[in-house]
């Protein structure tokens, strides 16, 4: 299926992303970095920043807290001529997740912190904000984590669920129980799961091989159409009820410079991808490229150019 609405994502615990870069790291040390950036993001919004790179206009919703929205909204200017920020401003700080990189030993160390924004009163008011744009055929995309305990997981189920009886297309790309609660609903278009998630949901223990994976993403298509997953390094799988397509990269081997954001980027460049043409191999494709761009720090070229500089192989497996 082509799909032609609008492109909203919705980040119920939104982060800012810390990302700390310095070389021949010990515990114990008290040093200068050598870089640092800080950007407003978490999954949802890395999805529509990785849009806006293709060209493709989205609505940026979700929570933000009051205490730093007005930098949020000066973090995404250069992104606005694409993002639509529809953020609903809820009292407090939004949460920062930090990533530290040992550039010398090609290391990562990522910390998160809990967010505490998500309360009752927070849902409604982006529940109202949701439903005032919403139209029938829009694809709302729910990303990054999701509260986990009653009354707010039973709460955000009956959003999603509402979101879905409106007409929108749910891309759910989470975890979590509330994760598996909107799953069990059979109210989502496409579900990204990694292979802890695949296990819980398939009811198998799921191993990182192909075969694996493929076995039991089959087994969600009877809640759910697509099942979009990456395998890293090895590329990444939609299974469907047609069959299977796997893309990988095939080009010289390249140095990774980030692998913060690229399961987003995946999503992303899969979205755009069936935005151009209903075939499955062009979107999963598209989407890999741009998880890969993300990797090997190609953002700042541009799109046309990285197509003709990465490789991407995808091949089609009938059940």
């Amino acid at each position: 299926m082509a799909y032609n609405g609008k492109i909203i994502t919705v980040g119920i615990r939104p982060a800012w992303d810390v990302q700390f870069f310095a070389s021949g790291l010990n515990w114990g040390d008290h040093r200068l970095v050598d870089s640092y950036n800080q950007e407003p993001a978490g999954k949802a919004l890395n999805v529509s920043k990785a849009l806006s790179w293709l060209g493709y206009s989205s609505v940026a919703a979700g929570l933000w807290g009051t205490s730093d929205f007005d930098d949020m909204l000066f973090g995404l200017k250069p992104y606005t001529h694409c993002i639509d920020v529809r953020f609903t401003p809820i009292q407090g700080a939004t949460r920062r997740n930090i990533s530290i990189f040992d550039t010398s030993e090609n290391k990562e160390l990522h910390l998160r912190v809990p967010g505490a924004l998500a309360t009752k009163a927070a849902i409604k008011k982006l529940s109202d904000s949701l439903f005032s744009i919403i139209d029938s055929g829009d694809i709302c995309v729910f990303a990054g984590a999701l509260p986990e305990d009653n009354p707010l997981s039973e709460i955000i189920v009956d959003l999603v669920w509402e979101c879905s009886r409106r007409g929108a297309y749910i891309f759910l790309d989470s975890s979590s129980r509330t994760f598996s609660k909107i799953f069990s609903l059979g109210c989502t278009e496409l579900v990204s799961p990694n292979n802890e998630e695949l296990s819980e949901l398939s009811g198998s223990k799921v191993k990182s091989d192909v075969e694996s994976v493929a076995r039991a993403a089959k087994k969600l298509l009877k809640q759910t159409s697509q099942v979009l997953v990456s395998l890293g390094g090895d590329g990444a799988l939609l299974i469907t009820k047609e069959g299977l397509w796997r893309s990988r990269f095939i080009g010289k081997p390249r140095t990774v410079q980030c692998t913060v954001g690229c399961g987003d980027y995946l999503l992303a460049g899969f979205i755009a991808g069936k935005y151009e043409d209903d075939d499955p191999a062009y979107a999963l494709q598209k989407g890999l490229l741009l998880a890969t761009s993300r990797a090997f720090g190609l953002m700042d070229d541009e799109p046309w150019e990285v197509e003709q500089e990465l490789e991407i192989d995808t091949e089609f497996f009938q059940y």
